[in-house]
């Protein structure tokens, strides 16, 4: 009996060696997959941004996606920044074109000497406006950027109709004409100090023109992305609301509960053939709930002040299914791979949804499942078990 107790005590001893030895490992987080995702497109040898995915180069939409995003989350507090800020921020400022033509002059293009762009000079903007909130770093505070060529060249898309198009010669429409007021009344608020004589007022004579522009593409409740466009959708929906909150029209609408139930009447709530639950439909029997409907949703019903009126569990579950599997965000749940610039779409929409976007993304990642480790030690400690038993057992006969 006394080596049968021997052999239990080895047994025992070795079980508890087996709980100091072998650690649980940590699960891979939704947090995790998109940190990677983003180390890889940084570029601290290319202007210090980041690139789109088969890209070398930095480029201005997916860096103001991954800034926004990392800000958003806190990473871009520390001092001093685990990336260049300074280097991101003098990329931004060489964006824009000081010459070009009046077709450049004074924009921002996506990348060094590539096309400019309403999109793109309003996603510079944006981070711009990310990137200033840490002037406090050495150096910040010394990149300017041209806020006076940047209203010539938002005048230089503006039609007579009222709208602005897409980049100059373009027709107007109203997604982009959202984007020129917000340029305009960045740009113009920006030289408040130094050039008063560059307001509003001289870019934006005739704002009752693009207001009644703006109108002229509603239909029903909702707005189509310009007069001629066959159907209204929640994008250009999104963007006439928001263009009509610049110009100081938009409390005064008398239809305004009308455009929101039309906006809530978009989310998917319950299950349809081809549609996913929690997500917004771009329009009525389009069948496609996806991000960035989904995203200018959330945008309209914030400037409606409505974000409580909608199903906030749902689209947060919806938007956290986006999530596609290399870590960025995709259009629909459950695809491979997304797209850089969608990651703004989701961290936002979380943030407008009253989510710490960091907090919710602290889940364990369903598409990157935690992999089984299988430690040298484990199995080393698994086998001295099973010959200790053995021995155990043995002893026991034999006594």
């Amino acid at each position: 009996m006394n080596r049968a107790r021997a052999a239990c005590a080895l047994a025992l001893s070795t079980f508890i060696l087996l709980t100091i030895v072998v650690q649980p490992v940590a699960a891979n987080t939704r947090l995790d997959t998109l940190y990677a995702y983003l180390a890889e497109r940084y570029n601290p040898d290319d202007e210090g941004g980041y690139s789109y995915p088969g890209t070398v180069y930095s480029s201005t939409e997916p860096t103001y996606s991954a800034a926004y995003a990392l800000d958003e989350m806190g990473y871009l507090d520390s001092r001093p920044p685990f990336i260049d800020l300074v280097s991101m921020k003098n990329f931004t400022q060489k964006m824009q074109w000081e010459g070009g033509g009046v077709e450049k002059y004074g924009g921002f293009s996506d990348h060094l000497a590539g096309p400019v762009t309403m999109a793109s000079s309003f996603a510079a903007i944006r981070l711009w406006e990310v990137l200033s909130q840490h002037n406090d770093i050495l150096k910040m505070d010394q990149v300017k950027i041209n806020e006076t060529a940047l209203l010539v060249y938002v005048n230089e898309t503006h039609s007579s109709s009222g709208g602005f198009g897409s980049k100059v010669g373009d027709p107007p429409d109203v997604l982009s004409t959202y984007r020129a007021l917000f340029l305009l009344y960045f740009a113009s608020n920006a030289l408040a100090g130094s050039q008063p004589e560059e307001n509003i007022s001289k870019w934006l004579p005739d704002p009752e023109n693009t207001t009644a522009w703006i109108l002229s593409c509603q239909e029903g409740n909702a707005f189509k992305l310009s007069p001629d466009s066959l159907v209204p959708g929640i994008t250009a929906t999104a963007a006439a609301i928001m263009a009509l909150d610049l110009l100081d029209q938009l409390s005064s609408r008398p239809d305004l509960q009308g455009m929101k139930d039309w906006i809530l009447a978009r989310q998917l709530e319950v299950p349809l053939s081809g549609q996913f639950v929690g997500g917004f439909a771009e329009g009525i029997n389009t069948n496609d709930t996806n991000l960035a409907s989904t995203y200018y949703a959330v945008r309209a019903l914030d400037s409606l002040v409505a974000v409580d009126e909608l199903n906030t569990t749902a689209a947060v579950g919806f938007i956290l299914s986006c999530q596609a599997n290399d870590g960025s965000w995709g259009f629909t749940p459950g695809l491979p791979a997304g797209a850089i610039a969608s990651i703004q779409y989701a961290i936002e929409s979380l943030r407008l949804l009253g989510q710490d976007p960091k907090t919710a993304l602290l889940t364990e990642d369903p598409n990157n499942p935690t992999p089984i480790l299988l430690d040298w030690r484990l199995v080393f400690v698994v086998g001295f078990i099973a010959i200790a038993l053995v021995l155990a057992v043995v002893s026991v006969r034999r006594s």
